[in-house]
This record gives structure tokens, sequence and C-alpha cells, in this order.
């Protein structure tokens, strides 16, 4: 399975799944990926306000793929 291709359809199936996985259920969509991708991994930003989902070297949002830089593990 394609992870971005998910991710694209997924996002298109509500105009508000965006916004519910950005603000607050960020969390629930790295289950969600986990669930289907044993290998991910949550990384949450220096702000400590926002989870990606770490997978084979990239790291994804609803909205995608997202830039690394400012998370890790905790």
């Amino acid at each position: 399975m394609e992870i971005q291709g998910l991710i694209d359809s997924l996002r298109s199936t509500d105009r508000y799944i965006e916004t519910i996985f950005l603000e607050g259920g960020c969390y629930k969509f790295y289950q969600f990926l986990a669930s289907l991708f044993p290998d991910a991994r949550a990384l949450i930003n220096e702000e400590r306000d926002h989870v990606v989902t770490q997978l084979n070297g990239s790291c994804y949002d609803i909205t995608g793929m997202v830039e690394s830089a400012g998370v890790r593990l905790y």
C-alpha cells in the first residue's frame, strides 16, 4: 500500500478530515497509520503540539509528507 495515495484518498473523503487531524486528532491519525503500517513511529514537534508519523524515513500527517525538522520521539 502506498502511503501518500492512502492519505490523499482519506483526505478527499470529507472537507473536515484535514481539520480534525490537524487540530487535536494528529495522534489518532498516527494510530490509524500504525494500524496499517506496524513500523510507523509517532514523533512530536518541539512545541509539543503536533504529532507526525515517521515511516520508511519520511514523516507524514494528514496533509501528506512533511518536513521532519524539529520533530523527535518522546
